[in-house]
């Protein structure tokens, strides 16, 4: 079975498939789906758990600074910093909260209708199909409906709409289809959507790291104050290609097709 020129765009910003949309519309998440909702709330745990492990560093790292370059108050200094990132943290864990428990959640449901654009703006992305009002994640993903045409979505809702895979209603105008370029198409497709779920677990590896450069960068460079002039130099300037190379090796794993552009 093909797609419309409708349901494609759809498909691409979404990334969903044929079996996603058959499951979605008898209520239930396909094992992709479900897979992959699981896997980005253990990403969200895993970042919050970073995030505190990294907040509860650099208190430590200032503690050990103060006694290293003996500041006034000593460790006592730390305690203001330590206030500051619990208050961070009590901030941090209360504003994920909202996302966590979309992640968790298994219902779906149903918007059906016209849609209307109703923001494009970069930080509030919003349509409404029918009576309904979803915020969407980008304005890429708005590109993917048709003003005026009648859909029907199936998405999680949160504070931003998880979309999870929708279709143009039978009685929209659509252009008639190219069977050579579906089936193309249909390929690529069902290889990008399940390419998903590996790159989110790549993304653990890349928070865990991050975590570790975050707190052990600054303690490097503050050892390598301690080398001869002329190595200390070459520390710095090494740590420096570390990080560089830290965000060139993030950016590959979570886009290799970036690798493979001209």
């Amino acid at each position: 079975m093909t797609t419309s020129d409708l349901d494609r765009p759809l498909r691409q910003a979404f990334r969903f498939e044929t079996a996603d949309l058959a499951a979605n519309r008898t209520g239930r998440l396909s094992p992709r789906q479900s897979a992959l909702l699981s896997a980005g709330r253990v990403g969200m745990l895993l970042s919050l758990a970073v995030f505190v492990v990294v907040m509860l560093g650099t208190v430590g790292l200032v503690a050990f600074f103060n006694w290293r370059l003996q500041a006034p108050g000593g460790l006592a200094g730390a305690v203001g910093p330590a206030a500051g990132a619990l208050a961070v943290i009590a901030i941090g864990y209360a504003v994920s909260r909202r996302y966590l428990s979309v992640a968790r959640a298994r219902q779906i449901s149903v918007a059906r209708g016209l849609v209307e654009v109703l923001s494009e703006a970069h930080d509030d992305c919003r349509i409404r199909i029918g009576g309904t009002l979803l915020r969407l994640p980008d304005a890429a993903t708005l590109r993917a409906f048709h003003p005026g045409a009648e859909y029907r979505v199936y998405y999680v809702a949160g504070p931003v709409t998880i979309v999870l895979s929708g279709e143009s209603l039978p009685d929209a105008v659509v252009p008639p289809a190219d069977p050579a370029r579906d089936s193309d198409a249909d390929a690529d497709e069902h290889a990008t959507a399940n390419a998903q779920l590996a790159i989110v677990r790549r993304g653990y590896l890349i928070v865990i790291l991050l975590g570790a450069l975050a707190l052990g960068i600054p303690v490097a460079g503050v050892l390598a104050g301690d080398l001869p002039p002329r190595l200390r130099w070459l520390a710095w300037i090494g740590l420096l290609a570390i990080a560089l190379g830290f965000v060139w090796l993030a950016l590959a794993w979570l886009d290799p097709r970036k690798r493979r552009r001209p």
